[in-house]
C-alpha cells in the first residue's frame, strides 16, 4: 500500500509539473509568488500542527486532539485564501497616533501615515511589475 500511494503522489506531482512547465513562459511571476506562498503556507500549518498537535496531546492524553489541531489549521488556511484580504489605503488613526508618538528610525522626517502611503504604492507598483507575463531571457 505504501509503494502504490508513493507512486500515485509520484505520478500526480510529475504530471503537475510537467504541466506548469510547458505554460510557465505565459505566466506572469504574480502567479509564481502566489503558488509559492500558498505552499509556504501550508508548510507552516504542517509545523504548527506537529507543535500545537502534541501539545494537545500532552495535556489531554487523547490521540485524537493532534489531528483535530490539524483540521483546525488547515480550514483558518483554506478560509482565509477564500476571503478576500484587508488592504486599507490609510492607517487607523490610533495606530497612527501611538506609532507616531514612539517613533521610528525608519522614518524619521514623515507621518506613519505618510510612511504607510509610501510603501503601499511601492507594494501597489510591484504587483503590477509581476503581473506582467516574464520577458525572454537574452
Amino acid at each position: 500500500n505504501l509503494l502504490a500511494g508513493l507512486t500515485g503522489i509520484g505520478v500526480f506531482q510529475t504530471a503537475d509539473f510537467l504541466y506548469d512547465l510547458m505554460s510557465l513562459r505565459d505566466r506572469p511571476f504574480a502567479w509564481l509568488e502566489r503558488v509559492g506562498q500558498v505552499t509556504l503556507a501550508r508548510v507552516i500549518v504542517i509545523h504548527l500542527t506537529i507543535i500545537g498537535g502534541m501539545a494537545a496531546v500532552m495535556f489531554t492524553g487523547a490521540n485524537r486532539n493532534f489531528f483535530g489541531v490539524f483540521v483546525f489549521l488547515k480550514t483558518m488556511l483554506q478560509c482565509s485564501l477564500a476571503l478576500p484580504q484587508y488592504h486599507p489605503k490609510t492607517p487607523l488613526a490610533w495606530l497612527s497616533g501611538i506609532i507616531d508618538r514612539i517613533g521610528s528610525p525608519n522614518y524619521k522626517n514623515e507621518s506613519f501615515a505618510q510612511f504607510w502611503t509610501q510603501t503601499d504604492d511601492q507594494e501597489a507598483a510591484r504587483v503590477a511589475r509581476n503581473e506582467k507575463p516574464m520577458e525572454a531571457l537574452g
